[in-house]
């Protein structure tokens, strides 16, 4: 009877410490799951951090068309064929906005004729001749001093504030100019679209008028 106890209290022992176990190990499990999820929180918590504040970022560098779009008309007795040079479209940084590399856009020109074709251009503007003029009334000026000479190239015209050294300041007030090809006859329509380094792409769209103006004509309002 002796030994039967003896061995009862080995086997109870035993379960004992095979319990014992078993809990230490649920307790293991629980706290490396607890901090798996702890850790993908953080992870979350910090990525929404990144993205909303890549989404401020992008919101503070909105450009915007501040004004009428432009087109150099090279002149003609027939409306029909008087052909737009350059189109020039006057953007600035939205209110609040921080300053921006100009340098860094990339200017995308797309252009439907009124035979259904279409054809488009893709510049950036790293080398690009970047000029400053005092008034609206040296743009002409402007216009022949940039010589812009292929299709699809574009430059910048700061009118208020200066856009000489690359950089677009809250302040500034330019002018996008984008050379056309020979044959931008009326009712083509023009799009341009300025892609920055952070922040949505601003796209314009005009159509060129039936006109024998030459010179610049406002898109904005010609019937």
């Amino acid at each position: 009877m002796a030994l039967q106890k003896i061995g009862g209290r080995k086997r109870k022992g035993i379960v004992g410490i095979e319990a014992a176990v078993v809990l230490i190990a649920f307790v293991l499990v629980a706290a490396s799951l607890a901090f798996v999820a702890l850790n993908m929180g953080m992870f979350a918590t910090q990525r929404t951090k990144e993205v909303i504040g890549k989404a401020y970022e992008s919101s503070s560098r909105a450009l915007e068309v501040s004004g009428s779009a432009l087109a150099n008309m090279q002149g003609s007795s027939d409306s029909s064929q008087n052909p737009a040079l350059e189109i020039l479209v006057p953007i600035r940084l939205t209110a609040g906005s921080k300053a921006i590399d100009a340098k860094k856009f990339l200017i995308v020109t797309t252009i439907l004729y009124a035979n259904g074709t279409a054809e488009s251009y893709a510049r950036n503007l790293s080398k690009a001749h970047f000029i400053d003029v005092e008034t609206y009334l040296d743009l002409s000026q402007a216009i022949s001093e940039a010589g812009l000479s292929d299709a699809g190239d574009a430059t910048l015209i700061g009118v208020s504030g200066s856009i000489g050294d690359g950089k677009l300041d809250p302040n500034d007030l330019i002018y996008l100019e984008v050379k056309m090809p020979d044959n931008v006859f009326a009712y083509s329509y023009i799009t341009i679209e300025i892609q920055t380094p952070t922040g949505n792409a601003l796209t314009v769209s005009r159509t060129i008028p039936a006109t024998t103006a030459e010179g610049l004509i406002n898109l904005d309002m010609t019937g």
